[in-house]
Protein backbone atom coordinates (compact mmCIF):
# COMPACT_ATOMS: atom_id res chain seq x y z
CA UNK A 1 0.00 0.00 0.00
CA UNK A 2 2.90 2.36 0.62
CA UNK A 3 3.74 1.95 -3.04
CA UNK A 4 0.96 4.38 -3.89
CA UNK A 5 2.53 7.09 -1.76
CA UNK A 6 6.06 6.44 -3.01
CA UNK A 7 4.81 6.09 -6.58
CA UNK A 8 3.51 9.66 -6.38
CA UNK A 9 6.93 11.01 -5.35
CA UNK A 10 8.68 13.22 -7.90
CA UNK A 11 12.18 11.87 -8.20
CA UNK A 12 14.91 11.40 -10.77
CA UNK A 13 15.86 8.09 -9.15
CA UNK A 14 12.86 5.73 -8.78
CA UNK A 15 15.16 2.95 -7.56
CA UNK A 16 16.35 5.14 -4.68
CA UNK A 17 12.71 5.90 -3.83
CA UNK A 18 12.02 2.15 -3.81
CA UNK A 19 14.92 1.58 -1.44
CA UNK A 20 13.60 4.34 0.84
CA UNK A 21 10.14 2.73 0.67
CA UNK A 22 11.57 -0.48 2.10
CA UNK A 23 12.74 1.30 5.27
CA UNK A 24 9.16 2.03 6.47
CA UNK A 25 7.99 -1.57 6.90
CA UNK A 26 11.31 -2.42 8.53
CA UNK A 27 10.79 0.32 11.12
CA UNK A 28 7.11 -0.55 11.64
CA UNK A 29 7.60 -4.26 11.90
CA UNK A 30 10.98 -4.74 13.45
CA UNK A 31 11.47 -1.73 15.68
CA UNK A 32 7.94 -0.91 16.92
CA UNK A 33 6.73 -4.50 17.23
CA UNK A 34 9.97 -5.70 18.82
CA UNK A 35 9.93 -2.88 21.39
CA UNK A 36 6.29 -3.62 22.23
CA UNK A 37 7.07 -7.33 22.59
CA UNK A 38 10.01 -6.53 24.85
CA UNK A 39 7.80 -4.38 27.10
CA UNK A 40 5.23 -7.18 27.30
CA UNK A 41 7.78 -9.92 27.96
CA UNK A 42 9.80 -7.92 30.50
CA UNK A 43 6.73 -6.72 32.43
CA UNK A 44 5.76 -10.17 33.63
CA UNK A 45 2.05 -9.75 32.83
CA UNK A 46 0.07 -12.76 31.74
CA UNK A 47 0.03 -13.18 27.96
CA UNK A 48 -2.98 -15.51 28.08
CA UNK A 49 -5.58 -12.92 27.05
CA UNK A 50 -3.47 -11.17 24.45
CA UNK A 51 -4.49 -8.02 22.64
CA UNK A 52 -4.69 -4.45 23.81
CA UNK A 53 -5.67 -5.33 27.39
CA UNK A 54 -2.45 -7.33 27.82
CA UNK A 55 -0.40 -4.58 26.17
CA UNK A 56 -1.97 -1.90 28.39
CA UNK A 57 -1.24 -3.97 31.49
CA UNK A 58 2.36 -4.41 30.37
CA UNK A 59 2.82 -0.69 29.74
CA UNK A 60 1.22 0.11 33.10
CA UNK A 61 3.58 -2.34 34.79
CA UNK A 62 6.63 -0.94 32.95
CA UNK A 63 5.67 2.74 33.37
CA UNK A 64 3.16 3.03 36.23
CA UNK A 65 0.59 5.75 35.63
CA UNK A 66 2.03 7.05 32.37
CA UNK A 67 2.16 3.72 30.47
CA UNK A 68 -1.53 3.40 29.58
CA UNK A 69 -1.68 7.11 28.66
CA UNK A 70 1.34 6.77 26.36
CA UNK A 71 -0.07 3.61 24.78
CA UNK A 72 -3.45 5.29 24.23
CA UNK A 73 -1.77 8.25 22.57
CA UNK A 74 0.32 6.00 20.31
CA UNK A 75 -2.67 3.84 19.32
CA UNK A 76 -4.73 6.99 18.61
CA UNK A 77 -1.99 8.44 16.40
CA UNK A 78 -1.59 5.11 14.60
CA UNK A 79 -5.35 4.82 14.02
CA UNK A 80 -5.72 8.38 12.72
CA UNK A 81 -2.67 8.19 10.46
CA UNK A 82 -3.92 4.86 9.10
CA UNK A 83 -7.35 6.32 8.35
CA UNK A 84 -5.79 9.31 6.57
CA UNK A 85 -3.39 7.25 4.46
CA UNK A 86 -6.02 4.66 3.57
CA UNK A 87 -8.36 7.43 2.44
CA UNK A 88 -5.60 8.68 0.14
CA UNK A 89 -4.88 5.17 -1.16
CA UNK A 90 -8.54 4.34 -1.73
CA UNK A 91 -9.25 7.61 -3.56
CA UNK A 92 -6.23 7.01 -5.81
CA UNK A 93 -7.49 3.49 -6.58
CA UNK A 94 -11.07 4.68 -7.15
CA UNK A 95 -9.83 7.36 -9.56
CA UNK A 96 -7.85 4.74 -11.45
CA UNK A 97 -10.78 2.31 -11.62
CA UNK A 98 -13.67 4.74 -12.18
CA UNK A 99 -11.99 7.80 -13.67
CA UNK A 100 -11.11 11.12 -12.10
CA UNK A 101 -14.66 12.47 -12.06
CA UNK A 102 -16.41 9.56 -10.32
CA UNK A 103 -13.39 8.29 -8.41
CA UNK A 104 -12.91 11.64 -6.71
CA UNK A 105 -16.30 11.21 -5.02
CA UNK A 106 -15.14 8.02 -3.29
CA UNK A 107 -13.84 10.10 -0.38
CA UNK A 108 -17.45 10.79 0.60
CA UNK A 109 -18.21 7.06 0.56
CA UNK A 110 -15.12 6.48 2.70
CA UNK A 111 -16.17 9.12 5.24
CA UNK A 112 -19.71 7.73 5.48
CA UNK A 113 -18.39 4.20 6.00
CA UNK A 114 -16.22 5.17 9.01
CA UNK A 115 -19.12 5.43 11.50
CA UNK A 116 -20.84 2.45 9.85
CA UNK A 117 -17.69 0.35 10.30
CA UNK A 118 -17.52 1.40 13.96
CA UNK A 119 -20.72 -0.62 14.55
CA UNK A 120 -19.15 -3.87 13.28
CA UNK A 121 -17.97 -6.47 15.74
CA UNK A 122 -14.22 -6.87 16.04
CA UNK A 123 -14.31 -10.27 14.31
CA UNK A 124 -16.35 -8.90 11.40
CA UNK A 125 -13.97 -5.97 10.94
CA UNK A 126 -10.88 -8.19 11.10
CA UNK A 127 -12.39 -10.67 8.62
CA UNK A 128 -13.30 -7.90 6.18
CA UNK A 129 -9.83 -6.36 6.41
CA UNK A 130 -8.13 -9.75 6.04
CA UNK A 131 -10.26 -10.52 2.98
CA UNK A 132 -9.48 -7.15 1.38
CA UNK A 133 -5.74 -7.56 1.99
CA UNK A 134 -5.82 -11.11 0.62
CA UNK A 135 -7.58 -9.88 -2.52
CA UNK A 136 -4.96 -7.12 -2.93
CA UNK A 137 -2.17 -9.68 -2.60
CA UNK A 138 -3.24 -11.56 -5.74
CA UNK A 139 -2.60 -8.78 -8.30
CA UNK A 140 0.45 -7.66 -6.33
CA UNK A 141 2.04 -11.11 -6.61
CA UNK A 142 1.35 -11.32 -10.35
CA UNK A 143 2.68 -7.79 -10.93
CA UNK A 144 5.78 -8.52 -8.84
CA UNK A 145 6.56 -11.62 -10.85
CA UNK A 146 5.85 -9.90 -14.17
CA UNK A 147 8.01 -6.87 -13.34
CA UNK A 148 10.82 -8.61 -11.45
CA UNK A 149 13.20 -8.69 -14.42
CA UNK A 150 12.75 -4.96 -15.05
CA UNK A 151 13.27 -4.21 -11.34
CA UNK A 152 16.53 -6.17 -11.27
CA UNK A 153 17.73 -4.38 -14.43
CA UNK A 154 16.87 -0.97 -12.96
CA UNK A 155 18.60 -1.83 -9.68
CA UNK A 156 21.74 -3.03 -11.48
CA UNK A 157 21.79 0.17 -13.56
CA UNK A 158 21.31 2.35 -10.46
CA UNK A 159 24.05 0.57 -8.50
CA UNK A 160 26.46 0.81 -11.45
CA UNK A 161 25.81 4.55 -11.78
CA UNK A 162 26.23 5.09 -8.03
CA UNK A 163 29.53 3.18 -8.13
CA UNK A 164 30.76 5.40 -10.97
CA UNK A 165 29.75 8.55 -9.08
CA UNK A 166 31.38 7.22 -5.92
CA UNK A 167 34.72 6.73 -7.71
CA UNK A 168 34.80 10.36 -8.79
CA UNK A 169 34.48 11.77 -5.28
CA UNK A 170 37.34 13.18 -3.29
CA UNK A 171 37.32 11.43 0.11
Amino acid sequence: SDLLAHGAARTDEPVREGLVAMVGPMIDTHVVCTLTALVILSSGVSTAGGGIVMTTSAFDQAMPGAGPFILTLVVLMFALSTMITYSYYSVKCARYLFGKRFGGHYLYVYLVLIPVAATFTRNTAVNMIDTAFALMAIPTLFASIALSRRVVEALDDYLARMKLQGNGRAD
